[in-house]
């Protein structure tokens, strides 16, 4: 339920299944049949409306699941506005599950800032780790790395990934 692309969305798949709680029911229901079987639910806070969630957050709690991911944005928005930390807050309140955030987290204050304020399972860093690949380990040594510091372990990371793809990949034109 967290895919916000219209080619999903318009068919009633992705964040097009929160305004039907009819057919969230109906996903719980089979979940539940499945008990051994750990599900989990990634989604957003509605497809047009940040209210939609409320409606199918009574469903979510009373499915057996590890966890829930909210993208605090509507499906409409895809990856583009702010994030609804308000409405967020309010289904952080409300949820039984597990909790881990997703969306827009791009340094390790934000990191910070969202596990002091919420009792998260987790924090996705998603396209924030792929824009700054030192994020988690700068949130884990409490403190922003300096440019120089962050080139070092990318080129780092370069030089493992190239050392590895020459044993495995034939030829110089291929790895690269």
């Amino acid at each position: 339920m967290g895919c916000p692309f219209p080619l999903q969305t318009r068919h009633g798949r992705g964040a097009g299944l929160l305004p039907h709680p009819d057919k969230v029911e109906e996903i719980g229901e089979v979940v539940r049949q499945h008990d051994g079987v750990a599900f989990s639910v990634k989604m957003r806070l509605g497809l047009t409306s940040p209210d939609e969630w409320k409606d199918v957050l009574p469903i979510l709690n009373a499915t057996p699941l590890r966890h829930i991911t909210l993208h605090p944005r509507i499906g409409e928005q895809q990856y583009k506005g702010d994030v609804d930390m308000a409405s967020f807050g309010d289904f952080a309140k409300a949820c039984k599950h597990p909790l881990i955030y997703n969306g827009d987290v791009s340094s390790a204050a934000q990191i910070k800032l969202l596990d002091e304020r919420y009792d998260l399972a987790g924090i996705m860093l998603g396209r924030g780790l792929l824009a700054r690949p030192t994020l988690a380990a700068e949130y884990k040594a409490g403190r922003e790395m300096l440019p120089a510091e962050r080139l070092a372990i990318v080129r780092q990371l370069h030089d493992r990934l190239l050392a590895h793809y020459e044993h495995v990949i034939p030829g110089e034109s291929q790895r690269l």
